[in-house]
């Protein structure tokens, strides 16, 4: 049948060699053991080799990502005291902290790790996020007003107009 389409399964093909490298990329140094991220870059250097679309084996190197700061949440400056977090590389954890005159447990904030930081292009024009959950800041118990507002009057139910 012409108009049937051709069942086929393609045929597995390895290169039986890869040539070294001839000029190393950014982001990687050749380490005692094999290869490795170079300073400033993070994560796991993965060994490869293609045709591409010369038809000429070359090797390949992909894993390494260079190292960016995670943002600083951008927070209630008067209630959330953020101060620790700014600068943070990845793996690097901060707290999240209550303002004074506000109360609370701190939350510890951790910047992105370096699995999540190999999945990103090396060129991300952006911060990292942090990972965090927002401390419970309660204002601490307030004193009624003197002389009471005009229009107003404490109840033994709260206020009242």
């Amino acid at each position: 049948d012409p108009a049937r389409p051709m069942d086929w399964v393609p045929p597995e093909c390895a290169l039986p060699f890869c040539p070294d490298l001839k000029v190393i990329p950014q982001g990687y140094a050749k380490g005692e053991t094999g290869w490795i991220c170079e300073e400033g870059y993070t994560g796991t250097v993965v060994v490869g080799c293609d045709t591409r679309t010369t038809c000429i084996v070359e090797p390949m190197l992909s894993g390494c990502k260079i190292d960016q700061e995670c943002a600083t949440p951008e927070l209630d400056g008067c209630r959330f005291d953020t101060s620790s977090c700014s600068g943070l590389m990845p793996g690097e954890s901060c707290n999240l902290r209550c303002q004074d005159p506000f109360e609370g447990a701190d939350r510890l904030a951790t910047c992105s790790s370096n699995a999540f930081l190999a999945e990103l292009p090396v060129d991300v024009p952006w911060a990292l996020p942090l990972s965090w959950t927002l401390p419970k800041c309660s204002s601490p118990e307030c004193i009624d007003p003197l002389p009471v507002p005009k229009g107003y009057m404490k109840t033994a139910n709260g206020w009242s107009c």
